[in-house]
């Protein structure tokens, strides 16, 4: 990992970044993350089930909504500061750029059906049809 840490300049990177946003600056310092933490992060591919395995690892579904969506926000934004680090310092591609976003947004949007979902249920109980099978519903998602 030393060897590694080496190229991967972590000092230099959040600077450079912190340079272009003072938001994830302040997110930086205010949660105070662990700069072996982003390490970890950036040598790992970001897949749906990477990224949805460090999500997973919080019990969210007994989150409240204002803690959920709070939850979710930690996340984007932890999710930010490594995009940022991967197009500004690593310089990586237009392609692997978006598709981090990408794989992320269909992530976040998976954690807010299943947490919807499941508090829906709580409430009315689970959505049948005329059949009395099971069904679900959807999330409409358009990017910006």
């Amino acid at each position: 990992m030393q060897d590694i840490d080496k190229k991967l300049d972590i000092e230099n990177f959040l600077g450079t970044v912190f340079l272009h946003s003072k938001f994830l600056k302040n997110y930086f310092l205010n949660k105070k993350i662990s700069k072996k933490t982003i390490l970890q992060k950036l040598l790992e591919k970001r897949t749906e089930d990477a990224i949805y395995n460090d999500l997973n690892s919080i019990d969210y579904m007994n989150l409240t909504e204002f803690e959920f969506l709070k939850f979710l926000r930690d996340a984007k934004y932890f999710e930010y500061l490594l995009i940022a680090i991967e197009d500004i310092c690593l310089k990586k591609s237009v392609s692997e750029v978006t598709d981090h976003l990408s794989t992320f947004a269909k992530v976040s949007l998976l954690l807010a059906y299943k947490y919807a979902y499941k508090n829906l249920q709580d409430v009315y109980g689970t959505p049948v049809d005329d059949n009395g099978k099971e069904i679900g519903f959807c999330i409409v998602a358009l990017g910006k």
